[in-house]
């Protein structure tokens, strides 16, 4: 028994307006499926690291660039000469940037710049200054007794907290310091500050924690091991307020 076949259909051609407009569609579908989905993406923080080996050391001074961008937007100072001939080691906001204080807001005890455990959430607080060579750390002595003053001194691997712009826009970081004195004050020695590493985030005015080098919050990592402990315990971080007020 014989089939029949049937014809093969030409394949129709459509007119030439009509291709036009399905591709036009079919382009704008494609672009507005790619937008959606960009929007759908969430916008995730970036910490940027630097690690750093410097010492700081008498009448010495190292600029920090947070963002690598050839601008400098700290720089750490040490030095001496002042009443009584203390030796002094102050961190100076460049640009308009700022620091943290430890203590009362405007920082005005001399030495109050915040020197903060790995672990602490570096965002708004009431306590942010802006001007000219806020202190970390003084030695010197008054009527023949050695003092030291300062949140600083004799510090491993803690953190300055750090509040720059970039284009107009406010970013958080941190600069990890060591401070020792070597020698014996005034005139017979000087501060030792090491500064091992530094980070900002690249979201502006989102926070970032101390230690943190990477990553969103929940990645805490940190080069020192002591440090790196401290930033991972399994709880919320404390935040500068919190910590300048004794709540922790």
């Amino acid at each position: 028994m014989s089939h029949s076949r049937r014809p093969a259909k030409k394949p129709s051609c459509l007119s030439l307006p009509l291709t036009h407009r399905l591709n036009t569609y079919a382009l704008g579908a494609c672009a507005a499926g790619v937008s959606l989905l960009a929007l759908k993406l969430p916008s995730e923080a970036e910490v940027i690291y630097t690690p750093a080996n410097v010492v700081i050391g008498r009448d010495g001074s190292y600029g920090i660039d947070l963002n690598n961008d050839g601008i400098v937007d700290y720089r750490i100072v040490e030095f001496g000469g002042m009443i009584g001939n203390p030796q002094s080691l102050e961190v100076d906001p460049l640009n308009g940037n700022e620091v943290a204080c430890m203590s009362s807001p405007g920082c005005l005890d001399f030495n109050s710049a915040a020197a903060l455990p790995a672990g602490v959430q570096i965002g708004y607080n009431p306590f942010w200054e802006r001007g000219f060579l806020f202190g970390l750390a003084v030695a010197g002595s008054f009527d023949g007794e050695i003092y030291y003053r300062g949140f600083w001194p004799k510090t491993k691997d803690h953190y300055l907290p750090l509040r720059f712009q970039i284009n107009g826009e406010t970013h958080y970081g941190w600069a990890r310091l060591t401070v020792k004195f070597v020698g014996v004050p005034p005139k017979d020695g000087t501060w030792q500050a090491t500064l091992s590493g530094y980070a900002y985030e690249t979201i502006p005015n989102k926070s970032i924690i101390s230690g943190q080098t990477s990553g969103t919050d929940d990645d805490r990592q940190s080069s020192g091991a002591s440090v790196g402990a401290k930033a991972n315990e399994k709880k919320q971080p404390v935040s500068l307020g919190t910590l300048a007020l004794g709540k922790e």
